[in-house]
């Protein structure tokens, strides 16, 4: 399909890397999934169409086939398959995560998957992915149209389908029309999820896009993610990893290679005008590369876009870190040192900054550079490192980094602790520029008037999305926690997940009177929720935001409202008696938790952020007096 519903040709079947037909070609499947009564779920569901061009897996002499580039893989798709076999003969469910480092194929492979099998599939990089409710009502309704569930009336999705629990009732239901029917018994239920690493940190407990912890019988979840990222219960996972210094993924990436360099035209060209042989060029990039993917795919997108010559390829430096690294001393020197610190470092900041695709006026506003020379940057010099999607007019194209690993790379932290005094001084240059950037768009995004009298009712999406976040790292989540209209305006989730980066009193006081202040505005919807807020305010001492919040309402005090002096602190309930021994708890994504035990028998887990309570730990006999922390090897 493409991005206006429209259909286009597609072939029926795709062939797996060892030419066995393996399924349908996903907009086939798209097609033919979301008609009749199904049609209306199309809007709920976020296409892939933007993915292929993307991930350069098109070959133009296959232009119908997505996919018809990629290449190797076929022992981890094997193992998959396999997986996915034993788990429905077994009766049973289960995760399987896809594990890699950065800029290993695991999006490749997953885009192989989606438009190679009938499982719904989702991409945290596409617009909208990172979002948790969004991610779960496109999962929900590609799961109804491709079991074609009796779960909606008219096609059309009720208000609770981006809840967690809909999602659980829809796979049971899939599962129990598999069940039923003899034809698809031995067919597992699955969904596909790309990028699970980079969705938004869950509460304690919870799994990201608030994923079930628990799957029916035979059902599956795929996700592809960084190692040692997420935890899944025990007993419900199965890790497949990718090493980057395996023989078999080295191999997968010269066969990707070498099918690339006799039958893409414009890489043919490059080797025959450089007079290199096929063979030295596919074996060099690989040592090069390392065996990481992106690093290969971007060398041969300057290739073709003429930005390198495959004679160039004996001088590219080892590893990720070191080509990007390069590729910036490289654009220094052609644009010049003036040129660069006053458009193409802002430009480049920006770019991985921004956290959706935007396009090249919106990008130059942000970058504060003159719209004509940021076009040219974009549609030149870093053209071979973006996403582009595809708009009606060129004019209007969106553009974000390629891949995580830039927007990783130009946070500095990789070149941070570096040997190399001048990696250490291009690691300060960009956090500097990344800050500023997130200094410049937060500034775009908020009001121009005085804090007390900013109008956020016609902000746009983007900005309750992604404003506290750009606001945390440009140091000023402070001062708008302080404006009534910015906390309601903006979404909860979006707020509270980035308190941790509060540096102020009155700025950690503000977003506690706010998470406190969201449970009496959802119960008392007849309110003013400033009024909660200002009420919350009070409580807490947030003398800024109850001042702000009060121009908001025309409510008084009253004495139920009045009568609680309270303190800012958060108390976590659950125990049932009392508790005797507490320990704090790191985890792998950074997060801290606090475990806490006592008379009761129990051990429970908390968010000291959220104050979000995780699992209750139960099989003490007795009293627990002591706690203890032990890493194990696997996070």
């Amino acid at each position: 399909m493409t991005p206006d519903g429209q259909s286009r040709p597609a072939v029926d079947h795709v062939s797996a890397p060892n030419g066995q037909a393996i399924g349908i070609n996903y907009g086939q499947i798209w097609q033919q999934r979301f008609s009749g009564p199904f049609q209306l779920l199309r809007h709920a569901a976020i296409p892939l169409d933007p993915l292929p061009g993307d991930l350069r897996l098109t070959d133009p002499t296959q232009p119908d086939n997505p996919v018809a580039r990629f290449r190797g893989r076929v022992d981890l798709i094997t193992t998959i398959d396999a997986y996915l076999q034993r788990c429905v003969q077994q009766r049973r469910g289960g995760y399987l995560l896809i594990e890699a480092e950065a800029g290993m194929g695991k999006s490749a492979l997953a885009t192989y998957l989606a438009f190679t099998r009938t499982w719904p599939a989702h991409f945290t990089r596409l617009p909208d992915g990172r979002s948790p409710e969004r991610a779960r009502r496109n999962l929900a309704a590609q799961l109804i149209a491709r079991w074609k569930l009796d779960a909606v009336s008219g096609g059309v999705l009720p208000d609770d389908a981006d809840t967690a629990t809909w999602l659980y009732g829809r796979l049971c239901d899939a599962a129990q029309t598999r069940d039923s029917d003899t034809g698809q018994r031995n067919q597992p239920v699955v969904l596909l999820v790309d990028g699970l690493d980079e969705a938004p940190p869950p509460p304690v407990g919870e799994l990201p896009l608030g994923l079930p912890t628990a799957l029916p019988p035979g059902t599956i979840i795929i996700a592809t993610t960084r190692p040692k990222t997420l935890t899944i219960p025990t007993g419900t996972r199965v890790i497949e990893r990718i090493d980057v210094e395996s023989t078999s993924n080295r191999q997968d990436l010269l066969d990707y290679l070498t099918a690339l360099s006799t039958t893409d035209p414009l890489i043919i060209y490059a080797l025959h005008h450089a007079g290199m042989s096929a063979d030295r060029f596919c074996r060099t990039l690989l040592e090069r590369s390392g065996g990481v993917w992106i690093y290969a795919l971007t060398v041969l997108d300057q290739i073709r876009d003429h930005g390198h010559s495959p004679a160039d390829v004996d001088r590219l430096p080892e590893g990720l870190a070191g080509y990007y690294a390069d590729n910036i001393r490289r654009w220094r020197s052609e644009l010049g040192e003036p040129t660069w610190q006053a458009h193409g470092l802002p430009v480049l900041a920006t770019l991985t900054a921004i956290r959706e695709p935007q396009n090249a006026a919106t990008i130059a506003a942000w970058a504060g550079v003159p719209e004509p020379d940021t076009r040219a940057l974009l549609r030149e010099l870093f053209r071979p490192f973006l996403a582009v999607h595809r708009a009606a007019t060129a004019h209007d194209d969106r553009y974000h980094p390629r891949h995580q690993s830039l927007r990783d790379f130009t946070t500095g932290a990789s070149l941070a602790a570096s040997d190399d005094e001048h990696l250490r001084h291009l690691a300060d240059d960009l956090t500097t520029a990344t800050r500023n950037a997130h200094h410049r768009i937060t500034a775009a995004l908020t009001p121009p008037e005085p804090i007390s009298q900013h109008t956020w009712r016609t902000s746009s999406a983007y900005t309750t999305t992604h404003l506290p976040e750009h606001a945390a790292l440009a140091g000023k989540l402070d001062n708008l926690a302080g404006d009534p209209g910015f906390l309601l305006a903006c979404r909860p989730d979006s707020v509270l997940r980035h308190r941790h980066r509060l540096t102020t009193p009155a700025g950690a006081a503000a977003v506690n009177a706010y998470e406190q202040a969201l449970s009496d505005i959802d119960t008392h919807p007849a309110d003013p929720p400033a009024w909660w807020l200002h009420v919350w305010a009070r409580k807490t001492r947030a003398t800024t935001l109850a001042d702000n919040a009060a121009r908001h309402t025309p409510r008084r005090w009253t004495i139920h409202a009045g009568m609680w002096a309270g303190t800012t602190h958060r108390t976590l309930t659950g125990h049932t008696s009392l508790v005797t021994a507490l320990a704090v708890l790191p985890v792998p994504d950074g997060h801290t938790l606090l475990a806490s035990a006592g008379d009761d028998r129990t051990v429970r887990l908390w968010d000291p952020t959220t104050g979000q309570p995780g699992p209750t730990l139960t099989g003490p006999t007795g009293p627990v007096t002591t706690l203890a922390v032990v890493p194990l090897p696997d996070g």
